[in-house]
């Protein structure tokens, strides 16, 4: 599912924690450097959101960079 923003993600982040259902979050696009420094952002605000169990990442470049 995609969201067209963050408050509705978090939204939907709380209610499905509500119902003890687990989430985890997908990047799956193949990104660029140049989009590194928002990505880092966006998995940071994420990441600290209670229901948010994992995340996936297909990007090897960004799962290095993440480690």
């Amino acid at each position: 599912m995609s969201f067209e923003d963050f408050i509705t993600f978090k939204a939907a982040i709380e209610k499905a924690d509500k119902y003890n259902l687990p989430v985890y979050v997908t990047m799956n696009g193949l990104y660029t450097p140049e989009q590194y420094p928002w990505l880092l952002k966006t998995i940071s605000k994420i990441s600290n959101l209670k229901g948010i169990k994992g995340l996936i990442v297909s990007d090897m470049g960004l799962l290095l960079t993440l480690k």
